[in-house]
C-alpha cells in the first residue's frame, strides 16, 4: 500500500520542481533592475522576494482552490531552496560570507507574508491578514537595517590594510566592510576603528595624500555611521586621481574625535 502511494507523488513532485525552476526566470529581470538601485545584500533579498512572490501570486490566480495552498507552498519552498543554493554558489570574494545568508533570511520573511496574504485560510482570514502584514512589515524593516548597515558586524581585516599596519593585528580595534557591488569594477565602504595616530600612519602606507575636499558622492553613502559632511577636526586622504585609472584606490576620512576612519574603496579594472 505504501509503495503505490509514494509513486503517485513522484510525477507531480517532479513537475513541481521543474515548474519552480521555470519561475526562477523573473529573478533575472528583477535582479537586473533592482541591482542597479541597492547594494547586493538588499538587492539579492528583494529580487528573490519579488521573483518568488510573482510565482506564488500566479499560482493563487491560476490554480483550483483545493490545490492552491499546497502547490503555493511547494513552489515557494522549491524556489527558495534553489536560490539559497544559487546565492551561496555565486558568492564572490568581493562579498562577505554573511551576505547570501542574510539575503535568504530576509527574503524568507517576506515570502511568508505573501503566502499568508494570498493563500486564504478559511474562517481565520482576518488574523491571517494581520500576520501577513506583520511579516511584510518585518521584511521592509530588515531591508532598511541592512541598507543603513546596522548592526556593524566585525569582518576580517583585508591584507592591504593589515600590511599598512606593519602586520600588527592589534592596531585595528574593529574592522567592518560594506560591499556596494559591481560587475567589472567593485566598490566597498570600510569602517576602521583605531587610534587616530595609527589611522594617520596607515594613510601614507596605502599611498594616500592629504586633500582638502571629497567627491560629492562621498557624502551620500547609506551607512548610518557615515558622515554627511566634514566633522570638526577630521582629515581627508586620497589616492592621487581617485576613481580614475586602474587598481585599488582609496578615499579616507579620519574622524579624530570619534576614533575611527571611513574609507571608500574602489577596485578599478581600467
Amino acid at each position: 500500500m505504501n509503495a503505490p502511494s509514494a509513486g503517485r507523488w513522484r510525477l507531480p513532485l517532479g513537475a513541481l520542481i521543474f515548474t519552480a525552476s521555470l519561475f526562477c526566470a523573473p529573478y533575472l529581470f528583477f535582479g537586473a533592475v533592482v541591482g542597479l538601485l541597492f547594494p547586493p545584500v538588499v538587492s539579492s533579498a528583494l529580487s528573490v522576494f519579488l521573483s518568488i512572490g510573482a510565482a506564488v501570486v500566479s499560482v493563487s490566480l491560476g490554480t483550483p482552490a483545493h490545490m492552491r495552498r499546497k502547490l503555493g507552498l511547494w513552489v515557494a519552498a522549491a524556489m527558495l531552496l534553489l536560490w539559497i543554493a544559487a546565492l551561496l554558489l555565486w558568492r564572490t570574494d568581493a562579498s562577505s560570507g554573511r551576505e547570501p545568508l542574510l539575503s535568504a533570511f530576509f527574503a524568507t520573511v517576506g515570502i511568508v507574508g505573501v503566502l499568508l496574504l494570498v493563500m486564504r485560510g478559511g474562517r481565520r482570514i482576518t488574523r491571517q491578514r494581520l500576520w501577513a502584514g506583520a511579516f511584510l512589515a518585518a521584511f521592509a524593516g530588515l531591508l532598511s537595517t541592512a541598507f543603513f548597515d546596522w548592526p556593524v558586524w566585525p569582518d576580517a581585516v583585508p591584507d592591504s590594510l593589515l600590511q599598512a599596519t606593519g602586520g600588527d593585528r592589534n592596531a585595528i580595534e574593529r574592522f567592518h566592510s560594506y560591499y556596494l557591488g559591481g560587475v567589472v569594477d567593485h566598490d566597498w565602504l570600510w569602517r576602521v576603528d583605531a587610534r587616530p595616530e595609527m589611522l594617520q600612519a596607515i594613510a601614507p602606507r596605502l599611498g594616500l595624500a592629504k586633500v582638502d575636499s571629497a567627491p560629492p558622492d562621498f557624502w551620500l553613502m547609506p551607512p548610518y555611521y557615515w558622515p554627511q559632511n566634514l566633522p570638526a577636526g577630521a582629515q581627508l586622504y586620497s589616492t592621487p586621481g581617485f576613481s580614475h585609472g586602474a587598481g585599488d584606490q582609496y578615499f579616507m576620512l579620519i574622524d579624530v574625535q570619534r576614533r575611527f576612519a571611513v574609507v571608500w574603496v574602489k577596485k578599478l579594472f581600467g
